[in-house]
């Protein structure tokens, strides 16, 4: 069955501009919970049956991050100050979330590995650890160490001379100690 002449689509949307995008609008405000609560699911968290909207709720009306009480915007992948929805990843089956932060808190507190240290992961094809961060979109890691000792130690050379605090700070520039 062929599409509906080009034309003729273009030509409706022209005359009804205003009413598709207020449709538009409507439909998004209205369903922006579940829209939110479906994509939390997908993304991991664990949200029991019933407290979608207490879920919902909460993200929503929180206005700065409860771990740094840096007020927080909503949307924008890339700010710092980006509204996130930090949870554990190691729970399963009950609700694993943990608060309302930043993020910049919620990378500083991200730990995706086995090794129970945040930023430092076990890797198999070189059989080495590593460490590593990712802030504003640049990834700054050293995989070379032979004993998870030797990462844990880097860490904290590492946060020692970029503060956590310093996160905060838009001129912040990280520079990897040699």
């Amino acid at each position: 069955m062929p599409y509906k002449d080009k034309e003729k689509v273009a030509a409706y949307y022209l005359a009804n501009k205003e009413r598709i995008c207020e449709y538009a609008r409507t439909y998004h405000r209205e369903n922006h919970a579940s829209k939110m609560i479906k994509h939390w699911r997908k993304q991991g968290h664990c949200i029991p049956e019933g407290t979608e909207h207490a879920a919902y709720t909460r993200f929503s009306e929180t206005t700065h991050c409860e771990f740094c009480s840096w007020e927080l915007v909503t949307g924008g992948r890339n700010r710092s100050n980006t509204k996130v929805r930090h949870h554990d990843h190691d729970i399963e089956g009950e609700d694993n979330f943990i608060a309302v932060i930043c993020n910049v808190c919620n990378l500083r507190e991200k730990c995706t590995n086995t090794s129970g240290e945040s930023h430092i992961s076990y890797v198999k094809r070189n059989k080495r650890w590593q460490f590593r961060i990712i802030y504003c979109g640049k990834r700054y890691e050293k995989a070379t160490f032979k004993t998870f000792e030797q990462a844990v130690a880097y860490k904290g050379e590492w946060f020692s001379l970029n503060s956590p605090n310093a996160f905060h700070d838009p001129s912040w520039i990280c520079e990897l100690p040699q």
